[in-house]
């Protein structure tokens, strides 16, 4: 999937074009998004390759990555 495609890609992409947070915030929150998609392709590759145990570490990267992610949205200063 691409990242521009999804619920949080269309969000941020708007957000962004009607100004509503801050450039530096939107950019964290795109890099971090980007890394999630990218760790969510490697886990499905991996699994349709029958490498468990590969997928099982990505799918731990994943879920970390998804916590940033969470953290990025609560907690960061993101005023215009």
């Amino acid at each position: 999937m691409r990242t521009s495609k999804c619920h949080c890609g269309t969000w941020i992409k708007k957000s962004r074009q009607e100004g509503l947070f801050s450039a530096q915030y939107l950019d964290k929150l795109e890099q971090s998004h980007q890394t999630m998609h990218l760790l969510a392709n490697k886990v499905r590759k991996k699994h349709l390759s029958d490498k468990t145990n590969s997928a099982n570490t990505e799918q731990h990267k994943l879920r970390t990555q998804f916590a940033e992610l969470k953290n990025i949205v609560s907690h960061e200063q993101h005023e215009c």
